[in-house]
């Protein structure tokens, strides 16, 4: 019986080794929440967080999620739907933004939504004015819209997020630590 639950321990040791190696290989991109703002001429501030994943520039965020902005000249309406979708990407910089966000998705009379896109340099908030046209587009009113400034542009990281590996790998130290202290208890 000795036998078999020093197996085990093996077992459960070289596990736990095998997974927490694993986890201290270093991962090219990290999953993080940023804080972005951005100040208009007008005076007015676009602000939120976003989650997304560093790349190894140092600069670029890809993988958009978890929308959620201000604009101040609205305060009571929040943009937490991302527009572009999986193409939606930021820099910390400010050098190459193309995500956007709305408050109602999909867009109807009277949404609001804000987009950056900095491969045409410019920055805007508008609200939609019409239902959907024949075309599938929407007449909108801009309600602040200017060249793109990267200087007046913020982004940092907020938080990391830990990867799946990481935590898996604590979950098992923890899971030998627990069987190994029982089973001197026996």
């Amino acid at each position: 019986m000795k036998v078999i639950n020093n197996f085990y321990k093996v077992i459960l040791a070289t596990t736990g080794t095998i997974l927490t190696l694993g986890s201290l290989e270093t991962n090219p991109i990290q999953a993080a929440s940023f804080n972005f703002s951005y100040a208009f001429e007008s005076g007015e501030l676009l602000s939120g967080m976003v989650d997304g994943d560093l790349e190894n520039d140092g600069n670029t965020v890809s993988n958009l999620t978890n929308l959620m902005a201000t604009y101040s000249g609205l305060p009571d309406i929040t943009f937490d739907n991302l527009i572009f979708g999986n193409s939606s990407t930021a820099t910390l910089d400010g050098s190459a933004n193309l995500f956007g966000g709305s408050d109602i998705f999909p867009f109807n009379l009277g949404t609001f939504f804000f987009a950056t896109d900095t491969v045409n340099s410019n920055i805007s908030l508008v609200q939609v004015t019409t239902e959907e046209l024949p075309d599938g587009g929407f007449l909108t009113e801009s309600l602040d819209e200017e060249v793109f400034n990267p200087e007046s542009w913020s982004m940092s990281v907020k938080s990391t997020v830990p990867e799946p590996s990481t935590i898996l790998s604590l979950l098992t130290i923890g899971g030998i630590a627990l069987s190994v202290s029982k089973k001197k208890q026996s």
